[in-house]
Formats: C-alpha cells, structure tokens, sequence
C-alpha cells in the first residue's frame, strides 16, 4: 500500500503521494504490532537516508516500476492524470487507446474496449475512490478489536490485495514518469511486495542477492480435454476437464508457494494451465525437490495423461531494470519450459522407471474413458455397457455442481492430512461439492471446495477447524463477481461459535467460464439433443476463438514483472469472465442453453 496515496492525490488533488499513503494507513488499517512501523515505511519510502526496512521497500518499488528508475535522470513530468494505454495498443503510435478509470467488474467489461481520451478526470477518480474507501473502512471494522496475530495479518492482506484488484487494475501507477503508461498500481502494488518479501528473504537466509522465476505450463491440455475415446455420455465430462485443469494448475502453484514460506501474493499470474512465481533466491537442490514433489504429484493424480512442465531461471536486480535483459530472462525461462516439455517426469523417472512405464497388473475393469481401474463401474446407455472409474464419474459431476455454485472455497493445508478422504464432501443439503479437487489424497497440500452460497462455504470451514485440521490460507473466492462488500458485512456480524471464523479467511473473487447447457432433467446436455434442437439442420454449430500473434504482443509488451502481471491478468479477464458474460446479455436463457463453452 506504499503507493495508495497515488489513488488519493488524484482524487483530490491535494498533498504528496508517500504523505497520502501515510495517512491512509493511520486513518484505515486496523491497529496491530507493527502499524507504526508500515506508517513511517510509506512515508519515507522516497526519502534518503533511510533504515534498511524502509531500504527494502523502495528497492522493490524501483525494481519492480524499471522504467522509472532508468528514467528518473530525466526529471521530465508528464502528467499523472494520464490513462493506462490499452496492452494491444503498446509500441502503437497508430491506435491510441486507454483504458478508463473504472473497477475490475464484469457488468463494467466495455472498459476493455479503450477509448482515445488520454487524459482522465478529477471526477472518474473520485467516484471509484468513493466505494474503494467504503469497503477498505468494512475491512477495518471487520479487525475492530485489532489485528492479534501473524496468520490474521497474512488474511487481511490477501483481501486488501483483492480490493487493490478490484479497484486499482485499471489506474495507472506512474503515468507523470513513464513515456508510455502500461503500468498497473494493482500489478506495482503486488509485485513490489513479492519482492520486498524475496529481498527479506534473501537477507535473512543469507542467500544470494537473485531472486528466481518458476514457470510451470500443464503439457497435454487438448488431448486430456477431448479424450482419447468417444461414447455417448462423453460430453458431460468435457467442461469439467476444463475447468479442472485451471483448478489443478492453480493448486500447483499454492504447494510451491507454501513449501518455499511465500504468500499467494508471490504468484505473478495463473491461468489457463499457466502460472508464474516469483520468489527469493531458492537454492537448485531445495528447487528441484520441491518439482520433484510435484512430478510424485501428477503422476499419482492422473497417472501420467497430462504432464507438467516445470523451468526456473535466476534473475539479478540488473535484469528487473533493464527492460531488453529482462526479456531476455523471460524467452530463457520459457526456452527451458519448452524443453522440460520434452523430458516429462524427468526427476522422478530414474528412481522409480517401471511406476511410469509398467508393466501394470490389471485386475477388475478397467475405465473405458481413462483407463484407470479404481472403482470401476458399469453403466448402459442406450443399450451398450460403459465402464467408468470414480474419477471419471465425479469429473462429470463438477460441471454441473460449478454452474450453480456462487462461491469457491481454496485451503492451504500446514502438514499432511491423515485422512485425505474426510476433505471430500459432497453434500447437497450442506451446498458444497468437492469432487476431483481435493489434491491431498494424491499428495499436495490443497483442496477445494465449491459453494452454493457463503454458508455454505462458512459452515464446512467451521467444521474442518473444529476438527483440528490446520490450514495456512483459507480463501474463500466469490466467483465471477468482484463486490465483496456483502462478504465483509457477512463475517463482521458473525457471531456464536462462528465468530472466530471472521480473522481466519480471506475474501476474494475469481473468475470462471462455468456456463453448461442442461436438459430438463437437469443433466449436462449432449450434443446429439442439441443437434436434434436446431432447426433447419439437425447440426451443432462449432466457434473457436484465437488472439493474433499472442506471444509476439507479449513480449513487445513485457518489459519489466508488473507488465506481465497486468497483460496475463488482463487475458484472463478476458478468456474466463468476460466471453461468458457478453453471451449472456446477448442470449436469452433458453437460447444460453444451446450453448456449450468448452474451454478457455
């Protein structure tokens, strides 16, 4: 929040910036050990000389805003009420497009279309400033006793954080430096602190000055999706492996993040099979036997009918200042991912050769769609036998129990979970699915949970925590809708045996392309029955959307961690929330029905 006073200043055109921030941390963060201490961090994060946690903090402030320091000899002063440039408009003198000042919010999602006006007004900050102060100040109330102890203080970041999403992503950090305005405060925000936390890290371990970037793509996405057979039922497998994947790459991600002492904060980006991690300096061989967890991981999960490919590079504070060295390490670390890609399991395959290839007693069935043989059952469908495993017969379940679910419930868990099992509830009359997602009983340390509504998502909390399980973070994530003004009210008025609940979650929002078509009966709907519906042709219609030398405008883009952060995110706001959302205003129900979204 080092930076908030920015979002204050041009509000009200009044005061310094550090000052502002300053002011906002006395007046709206709960009281806690350390308050005075963040206080005078803001305040003093532009200032010489300074103590070396205030150092910390405004090396990770040049390091993650590069630009800026290279231009600051410069001292040229350009205007801070100037817009975001639109990401496919970057290095293009021909279109000039921004972005307005508006909130991250679907119903708002012609933001994304730009508009030609460079220069934003008094009064577009001021009326987002507005309703981001009034949930900052429900936050408050919600630790009005105070904030006690450090797992309080790591929730009460995270949900600032998702408030600093919402309503920041689209203010520009530091529009009076920059020749061209492409930094995001939210993206300056979250990255200046996962490497303040790396610098912390490093200084306190007495490792190297570097930080490293993990890279880590899901391999074999399309075939897992589609399926290597096809029968009549297929389909309503289809969206659920989709959705699967993302939850799957995301947990991923979580595991390393906790194994090597991080927050959630220092993933850089997840999305569509994708993520990114920055960390501190994390020696090769406590690296490689992190990844060596995770290959154990996939192959025990899926018996190797996806992969992940898996690469690290090691980046100096040289490379984060110079936008053509930190390219450079980008295309080094995704060369490397693309070669892990070739060497699939590669850190597990040696010790334990015949667990990948065989040979395999098979007894009993075995599944007609994965092949697997836990749990296999028969079932007939017009007339012909198909035999599934638990697995597979839950994975059609997630798409339908997804479509009605408002909320989506991510724990971190501290140590390994003695009964996995008791983490998968599927209960209807509780309104919570968990179905694929609960990834202990296959050896990483996070589950998830659908909701059908906060209760729901509060109730199975207050049971885990009341059997004694111990979580690092407990997320409770609305999904796809970023007012979270109601969920705060919500957990400041709990009470009862339920109050304690309140300090031991974060509150955030997520966004998912859950849309499945149903039949009357209220299954997943299949192809044929939608074909037999259209008139005219008794045919489906087939649309596949592509963006244009995607990876090209990414790297044209990408000049320092906070641009890749603000493209990433802004594409997947795109792909996973907004595709949905516009077919929707433009489709009646019935007509939303005869649409199938496979994956984005």
């Amino acid at each position: 929040m080092h930076d908030i006073g920015k979002f204050y200043r041009r509000a009200y055109r009044r005061g310094n910036h550090a000052t502002l921030s300053g002011e906002f941390v006395e007046k709206y963060v709960p009281e806690f050990q350390n308050k005075k201490l963040i206080r005078d961090l803001v305040l003093k994060h532009h200032k010489e000389p300074v103590d070396r946690a205030t150092q910390i903090i405004k090396e990770a402030d040049w390091l993650s805003a590069a630009e800026r320091r290279e231009e600051r000899a410069e001292q040229e002063y350009r205007g801070e009420m100037r817009r975001m440039k639109h990401i496919f408009a970057a290095h293009d003198s021909k279109h000039e497009f921004y972005y307005r000042i508006a909130p991250l919010d679907l119903k708002d999602y012609r933001i994304l279309e730009g508009n030609t006006r460079e220069e934003a007004s008094v009064a577009e900050y001021r009326a987002l400033w507005g309703p981001f102060l009034e949930d900052v100040k429900r936050l408050k109330e919600l630790y009005s006793d105070g904030i006690k102890d450090d797992q309080s203080l790591r929730h009460y970041i995270k949900t600032l954080l998702e408030l600093l999403r919402e309503y920041t992503f689209f203010i520009p950090s530091a529009p009076s430096r920059e020749v061209e305005v492409r930094n995001s405060l939210y993206a300056h925000h979250k990255t200046t602190a996962a490497l303040a936390s790396a610098i912390l890290l490093n200084e306190r371990n007495n490792l190297d000055e570097k930080f490293t970037i993990i890279l880590g793509d899901v391999a074999g996405i399309q075939r897992y999706v589609y399926g290597s057979r096809t029968y009549k039922g297929a389909l309503k497998a289809l969206r659920a492996r989709s959705i699967y994947i993302s939850i799957l790459t995301e947990a991923v991600a979580r595991h390393i993040v906790n194994r090597l002492g991080l927050l959630p904060l220092n993933i850089a980006f997840c999305s569509g099979g994708h993520f990114m991690i920055l960390a501190h300096y994390v020696e090769e061989d406590e690296l490689e036997e992190i990844l060596k967890e995770i290959e154990e991981f996939m192959l025990r999960e899926q018996r190797g009918r996806i992969g992940l490919k898996l690469s690290y590079v090691y980046v100096s504070r040289e490379d984060f200042t110079n936008g053509e060295r930190f390219r450079n390490r980008l295309e080094e670390v995704v060369w490397k991912l693309r070669e892990s890609g070739f060497s699939l399991f590669r850190r597990i395959m040696h010790e334990n050769f015949e667990a990948i290839f065989g040979p395999f007693a098979v007894k009993g069935d075995t599944c007609y769609s994965c092949g697997g043989t836990e749990r296999v059952e028969v079932e007939v469908t017009d007339g012909r036998k198909i035999y599934l495993c638990e697995r597979c017969r839950r994975m059609r379940e997630l798409a339908r129990e997804l479509r009605d679910s408002k909320y989506m419930l991510a724990i971190s868990w501290s140590d390994g979970i003695a009964k996995p099992e008791e983490l998968s509830i599927d209960d209807p009359d509780y309104g919570v699915y968990t179905g694929p997602l609960n990834f202990t009983s296959s050896g990483l340390l996070v589950s998830y949970h659908l909701c059908k509504d906060l209760d729901s998502a509060l109730r199975l909390i207050h049971m885990f925590l009341k059997q004694g399980l111990k979580a690092i973070d407990i997320d409770i994530y609305k999904i796809n809708d970023t007012d979270l003004g109601h969920e705060l009210e919500r957990l400041r008025n709990l009470d009862g045996e339920y109050k304690d609940i309140a300090h031991k979650v974060s509150i955030g929002f997520k966004f998912i392309s859950k849309h499945t078509p149903l039949s009357g009966e209220g299954d997943i709907r299949e192809f044929d029955d939608m074909a037999k519906a259209s008139r005219g042709s008794k045919m489906i219609g087939y649309l596949k959307l592509d963006i244009d030398d995607l990876g090209k405008r990414l790297k044209e883009y990408c000049e320092r961690i906070s641009d890749f952060l603000t493209f990433s995110e802004t594409m997947s706001f795109i792909t996973e929330g907004c595709i949905e959302h516009m077919l929707s205003l433009h489709f009646n129900r019935d007509d939303m029905n005869k649409l199938y979204l496979i994956y984005s």
